[in-house]
């Protein structure tokens, strides 16, 4: 990417990379399940307890899983690191955006609330009133508008990770 190009500059995203990138966002959460669930099942099976400490935990499941060659753990390993591979890379999208796009602080907490908090938000209102509370007022009109917003520049960052294989 040109360090000279501004935000204005970029092209906005095609529709496909859009739909693309608002699924994603929308199993966000379904994916943080899954890869709790994998690393709890690669747990059980190799007996390496797992902590908060992640990568001690992945450094020490690959090198059991590459030493055993049983199928159900090389499943894992690669199920827990395509997993940990997007989310990690999703993350570190919302943090870019946040930290350098013009509106980045209000499209991280509208993309913060809308697809990546643990606690799905019930409705529209809901995340009105979490945007509000940050002291963004927003009305509904432009909080769809600014979501859009958000979810295009989303799909920017994304389209430049080709080399990225996504879960789909």
């Amino acid at each position: 990417m040109n360090p000279n190009l501004s935000f204005q500059d970029i092209p906005a995203p095609s529709d496909s990379q859009y739909r693309r990138t608002v699924r994603l966002l929308k199993r966000y959460r379904n994916y943080c399940w899954q890869l709790k669930i994998a690393v709890f099942h690669a747990s059980e099976l190799t007996g390496i307890p797992f902590t908060d400490q992640t990568e001690q935990f992945m450094s020490e499941f690959r090198r059991q899983a590459g030493e055993n060659s049983h199928s159900q753990l090389a499943s894992l390993w690669n199920q827990i690191s395509l997993l940990s591979a997007f989310l990690t890379s999703m993350d570190h999208f919302c943090a870019l955006i946040r930290r350098y796009h013009p509106n980045g602080e209000l499209y991280y907490w509208i993309l913060y609330y809308t697809y990546f908090s643990s606690q799905k938000p019930e409705s529209t209102e809901e995340i009105l009133d979490l945007l509000n509370r940050r002291g963004y007022e927003t009305p509904i009109r432009s909080y769809f508008r600014k979501r859009r917003h958000a979810i295009e520049v989303m799909s920017i960052l994304i389209a430049q990770r080709s080399d990225l294989p996504f879960p789909e």
